[in-house]
């Protein structure tokens, strides 16, 4: 009892109760509940379901009852399940940008420079080549630390090498040019696709499918305001509406005015070929959220994610029946253990 009044106590200091009762205060109108009724429930969920008041909010847990808040795959779940299946140090690889690139450089279909180790006639050359490139930081995350570069050709290439060295952004690549439906569809930024994986033995299991767009900015990220729309595995084709974090739903894109629902996503198959194949790559590093560009001549690997996110995957416009994701991944892993005996 005295272990788990500690424990229970240890959770609480933890949390960051100011965020919370903010949060209580903000859903209080839409939820139709006292604030501190919702601020209690949070605490409930974090010890329930390990879920977060980020994940109370998204989710729209103050909406779901029990049954459905335990299909979710919340941020303790999913950390759990990064834990399981990620071996840390391999993970880092992944997760570095330049690293990425040494491991999977067969499917980037572009140009890169590692700056540290570029000689001055690479430097000279892909300068040459690419007038216009972007540059990474290798640890830059959520499409931060990327800037994309014209090249001042009064400025000396060692000049511009250090002054990139200088803010980290060690990694320069070659634009991707990408397919003329996803420019009609949103011309403002590459707009990837996430697939999300679990590799289970063998076998890699496709989970589920995102088209990632952008609204407004030249990043598609969803946590720099962009959106999302899921993809059917079997058709590449755009199912739903897309949605952002902060729960508005788009069947047109805003910008350009092109359908979003219906939308087929141009070299499917050969974009789960692709995903398929590097996940083999990395066997120490099992559930991944990978990002591919498709541009005219098919799929190319953007990044990896070893932090998939819990997300994109369970936006509440696309749950229409507002369950989860956790249980098709436990089904997964019965279905496995079952055929290991």
């Amino acid at each position: 009892m005295f272990r788990q009044a500690k424990y229970v106590i240890s959770r609480v200091r933890k949390m960051d109760t100011r965020r919370m009762r903010a949060v209580a205060r903000e859903l209080s109108g839409k939820a139709r509940k006292p604030a501190f009724w919702l601020f209690m429930d949070m605490v409930y969920c974090g010890f329930r379901y390990g879920a977060g008041y980020m994940d109370y909010r998204l989710f729209e847990f103050y909406r779901r009852g029990r049954a459905q808040r335990a299909t979710y795959l919340t941020r303790s779940r999913s950390n759990a399940l990064i834990a399981k299946y990620n071996r840390p140090d391999r993970a880092a690889l992944v997760e570095n940008k330049l690293s990425f690139c040494r491991l999977y450089e067969r499917f980037l279909g572009r140009g890169w420079l590692d700056i540290t180790v570029a000689g001055a006639e690479e430097l000279a050359a892909f300068l040459a080549k690419n007038p216009v490139f972007f540059a990474k930081t290798p640890d830059g995350m959520c499409g931060s630390g990327v800037l994309k570069i014209t090249v001042d050709h009064g400025e000396p290439p060692e000049a511009l090498r250090e002054r990139m060295r200088s803010s980290n952004h060690t990694l320069w690549e070659e634009p991707i040019q990408q397919h003329e439906a996803l420019t009609r569809l949103c011309p403002l930024a590459v707009n990837t696709v996430r697939v999300m994986t679990l590799r289970l033995g063998e076998e890699t299991h496709f989970l589920k499918a995102f088209l990632r767009m952008s609204n407004g900015r030249e990043v598609d990220n969803l946590n720099a305001g962009g959106f999302a729309a899921p993809i059917d595995l079997e058709t590449g084709v755009i199912s739903l509406p897309a949605a952002d974090k902060d729960g508005l739903s788009y069947e047109t894109h805003p910008v350009s005015g092109e359908p979003i629902v219906g939308f087929q996503i141009p070299f499917w198959k050969e974009c789960l070929a692709m995903v398929r194949e590097a996940a083999l790559a990395e066997p120490e590093v099992r559930y991944l959220g990978w990002d591919a560009a498709i541009t005219p001549r098919g799929p190319v690997l953007v990044e990896a994610n070893s932090l998939p996110g819990h997300d994109i995957c369970q936006l509440p416009a696309h749950l229409p029946d507002h369950l989860g994701m956790l249980p098709q991944i436990e089904k997964l892993e019965r279905d496995y253990e079952l055929s290991m005996r």
